[in-house]
């Protein structure tokens, strides 16, 4: 059985850059895995490990049979909504700090 076929084989891909906490919660979290289910990947398991994604029960057959991009817009949706999380959180403490800074 080739890797194409066998089920059951690990792939970890490279992330760009630095997996945040939040990112990788939401990447192993029950929303992402109800996702993949909904697409008929539920045996399918992420892993964040270090700077890599674990990618487990899976095949290259199923990878490039649209698995690959459904977990590629799960994870652009998971940075997108940390990113724009983050950035609510700096706009609160820059308008707390200029609200501070009138008071004195």
């Amino acid at each position: 059985m080739s890797l194409l076929q066998r089920p059951g084989t690990r792939f970890r891909p490279r992330f760009p850059g630095r997996v945040l906490p939040a990112e990788a919660r939401l990447i192993k979290g029950p929303a992402t895995h109800e996702r993949l289910s909904e697409q008929g990947y539920g045996h399918i398991s992420l892993v964040i490990d270090e700077a890599r994604l674990e990618i487990v029960n899976t095949s290259l057959e199923e990878l490039k049979a649209g698995l690959a991009s459904v977990i590629g817009s799960v994870i652009r949706e998971i940075s997108d909504q940390t990113r724009r999380e983050q950035e609510q959180r700096d706009e609160e403490a820059l308008s707390k700090h200029r609200a501070d800074e009138v008071r004195r």
